[in-house]
């Protein structure tokens, strides 16, 4: 089985329609999406169609439990407190009501799906680097063998065991039995990892494969449409970036 795996659409529609169109090429079984499907981007509605639409598993993530009364967002700074609080006028009741209705993490043939760490996935906590993905090492046997993450908008992985955690190359990579695995699977409405174009996750079941995609946009457009709904033009500069 082939598996897309998208995640961080982040109300940004040019790219999620650019990320799916990508993936109509592909051969793929299922698609997976790891949530934050709105915030910070000026068409949460239309992407929830469009996820609601093609993709056969959807995991909240903390925007989506925030605009659909799932959590506190007091604590977040302005720009982002803003963002949900339009976000959450505009925002159609029936897309609200399944974003709250939506699972914290999915496991399914050793694989898990989960938007932060897959140890306490409600408190949808970064896993970004080296120590932070050896501090699931106590729970190695809890795991699933592959489980990708959402959150960080970063494309990083590791190897993991009950020994200690290992960090994996960007390019593709096979997925081993004898270890566990962590993947950020990037983001497709607003990536930050120096790269502006939309980014997704393919996983092969038969070859253990593993393999980041890439897709240009228009980020331009997207960029005007945040500005254009008066939200922080901090998050339409930040496209161009990819950062």
């Amino acid at each position: 089985m082939r598996t897309a795996i998208i995640s961080d659409l982040h109300a940004n529609l040019p790219a999620a329609e650019a990320v799916f169109e990508r993936i109509r090429h592909l051969d793929i079984d299922r698609i997976v999406c790891l949530g934050d499907v709105v915030g910070y981007g000026a068409n949460p509605n239309e992407v929830c169609d469009l996820v609601r639409t093609h993709a056969d598993i959807t995991i909240v993530g903390n925007h989506d439990a925030a605009v659909s009364g799932r959590m506190d967002y007091t604590n977040y700074y302005q720009a982002a407190r803003e963002a949900l609080d339009w976000t959450s006028k505009v925002l159609d009741e029936d897309h609200r009501a399944w974003l709250k209705a939506l699972p914290y993490s999915v496991e399914d043939q050793g694989l898990c799906f989960v938007h932060g760490s897959p140890i306490f996935p409600e408190a949808f906590d970064y896993v970004f680097n080296l120590e932070l993905a050896r501090a699931h090492c106590r729970y190695a046997g809890r795991l699933s063998w592959v489980t990708f993450m959402g959150h960080t908008h970063l494309t990083r992985s590791w190897r993991v065991n009950a020994g200690g955690a290992w960090n994996m190359p960007l390019a593709p990579f096979r997925a081993s039995e004898r270890f566990k695995y962590l993947v950020t699977v990037g983001s497709v409405g607003q990536p930050r990892d120096y790269d502006p174009r939309a980014c997704f996750v393919v996983f092969d079941s038969e070859t253990q494969r593993i393999e980041h995609l890439r897709v240009p946009y228009d980020i331009k457009t997207a960029g005007d449409r945040i500005r254009a709904a008066g939200l922080s033009d901090h998050f339409a500069r930040r496209l161009a970036r990819g950062v």
